[in-house]
């Protein structure tokens, strides 16, 4: 059984202004070794509008981010690999993009060297596709203002 929603009913979809021009979607890279939740991670994320790219190990993480430059990255609870603390570091070497780790195991055990590492935000999953969906928004709604005030300089 999977730990990820699979209900359309919970996602919504980010929205523009009337007249306004769409924003490009958004880039995730989704970096997680069960098929099936990297399907349904894919899934949920393509529903709501962002372009979703889900690779099954670390290694293949960072080869793909040196690629592609995705806008947030979601770090899944299976990766045959590297740990989620060394997959972060690694990422954060990498990119600037925020870094969504989602575990089955949330203690100051697991939550400190993942955050210690990089990550941005680390969830408890089960989560409801609305939830999860939420915090990918909030993610990446300061990731983009940083730039903003970034380019305002």
């Amino acid at each position: 059984m999977s730990s990820f929603p699979t209900s359309a009913s919970e996602i919504s979809r980010p929205r523009s202004r009337p007249g306004e021009h769409p924003p490009p979607p958004a880039t995730i890279l989704v970096v997680e070794s069960n098929p099936a939740a990297a399907e349904i991670l894919v899934l949920v994320l393509a529903t709501a509008g962002y372009q979703a790219i889900s690779t099954a190990t670390g290694q293949r993480a960072l080869s793909t981010r040196a690629k592609l430059t995705p806008n947030l990255v979601v770090v899944g609870p299976s990766r045959a690999d590297m740990r989620p603390a060394q997959l972060c570091r690694a990422l954060r070497a990498r990119t600037d993009a925020p870094i969504l780790v989602l575990s089955s195991d949330i203690d100051t055990g697991t939550v400190e060297p993942v955050v210690a590492g990089g990550a941005s935000e680390c969830l408890l999953i089960p989560i409801s596709a609305r939830d999860l969906l939420t915090h990918i928004t909030a993610l990446l709604g300061s990731s983009h203002g940083r730039e903003q005030a970034a380019i305002a300089v």
